[in-house]
């Protein structure tokens, strides 16, 4: 059985029909759909990878596709950077599953990273924790050879793995 969606657009406000677009077979939608504040692009997860909508006419702008392996994609979208985490997982022929992540840059739509997750398991989702806290009130003190920061953390319902200090020197 061939699904076909149709795309529809409505003022939330007034519940006027602003835009339609008749779905096709390619379409193969299959999950959830996102709008990216930051472009405006609507974002569809389907079978054959993400598609990729004007927000506004409804019109294809482009679709990231599935790896070569063929999968379903979920993705999620940065709310801090122009960038989607984008995974597909399809079960193998030989018995498992092959995952697969991606980092997506929504602007150009090119892939960033990219690699093979170890698990022998169907993703079914994705989800964004959130980011902690830039830490505040930083300071520095130097005494010869010695370097100390001190900073204050802000309230969070994340917690940091690490801190990266980086520190470099330059002449004077």
């Amino acid at each position: 059985i061939n699904t076909v969606s149709v795309f529809r657009r409505y003022d939330v406000t007034s519940g006027v029909l602003q835009a339609t677009r008749p779905g096709t077979a390619d379409d193969r939608l299959d999950g959830a759909m996102r709008i990216d504040p930051r472009t405006g692009y609507l974002f569809a997860e389907a079978r054959d990878g993400v598609h990729v909508l004007d927000g506004t006419t409804l019109a294809t702008i482009t679709r990231v596709p599935s790896p070569s392996f063929g999968a379903s994609a979920r993705f999620v979208i940065d709310p801090d950077r122009p960038v989607m985490y984008v995974v597909w997982t399809a079960a193998q022929a030989t018995g498992g599953y092959r995952s697969r992540i991606a980092m997506i840059d929504t602007m150009t739509f090119a892939t960033l990273a990219e690699a093979d997750l170890p698990l022998d398991v169907a993703v079914v989702g994705i989800v964004m924790g959130p980011r902690p806290p830039r830490a505040t009130n930083l300071s520095s003190s130097v005494t010869e050879h010695e370097v100390v920061l001190q900073w204050t953390n802000q309230e969070s319902r994340s917690i940091a793995a690490g801190i990266v200090v980086e520190a470099g020197s330059y002449p004077g």
